[in-house]
């Protein structure tokens, strides 16, 4: 799906309107924070069409891409995990949570899905990261990494090959083109996990 968004123009119209109102480098981090409504699905899925969106901003405003992978990673799974619809932990967690119920003769103790939506305060791993994450956007911690990285550009890209390069579109560019297909990603999901969750 990313690569249909790629091609139908929808990351290059959002990187062209995003730049027009990004001037700093916490800006970049905030559209990357924005984005999290429309890519909080999955883990990999937030990692992989974030990433393709804010790279080009990201690359204008040089910032490293090991800054922009931290930032990328501590904004995936730790923020997913704490999101209780239509992800793909919450089919995981309420399975690992009614199995326990079975195990321990608990099942009259309340629903599964009550149960994990009492214990996201006591997440403690992912408000942690969240928190540091968000810091990091206010205090560099890492400025040498960041510089040494911006003398070597390509050494990353040469260490670990990614997907990410950009893709000359087949039809105008417009926003549509890659709100659109997120969104019924997110309308669908939300579907099927009320449909097969009601049998």
């Amino acid at each position: 799906m990313i690569g249909i968004i790629k091609k139908s123009g929808g990351t290059e119209a959002f990187s062209a309107l995003a730049e027009k109102h990004v001037a700093r480098k916490k800006g970049v981090f905030s559209v990357l924070w924005a984005l999290i409504p429309v890519t909080f699905i999955d883990c990999g899925f937030r990692v992989v069409g974030a990433g393709s969106i804010v790279r080009p901003i990201a690359e204008k405003h040089k910032i490293a891409s090991e800054r922009l992978a931290f930032m990328l990673n501590n904004t995936a799974s730790p923020v997913v995990q704490l999101i209780p619809i239509a992800t793909t932990f919450v089919g995981f967690n309420l399975a690992i949570i009614t199995l326990g119920l079975k195990n321990a003769g608990a099942s009259d103790q309340g629903t599964a899905y009550s149960i994990w939506l009492r214990a996201i305060p006591l997440e403690f791993f992912s408000l942690v990261v969240i928190g540091m994450t968000v810091l990091s956007m206010f205090y560099d911690f890492r400025r040498k990494s960041e510089s040494h990285a911006a003398q070597t550009p390509h050494m990353a890209s040469e260490l670990a090959p990614m997907s990410m390069d950009t893709t000359t579109p087949v039809i105008t560019p417009r926003i549509v083109n890659l709100f659109f297909p997120m969104l019924s990603v997110i309308a669908l999901s939300i579907f099927f996990f009320w449909f097969f969750g009601a049998e």
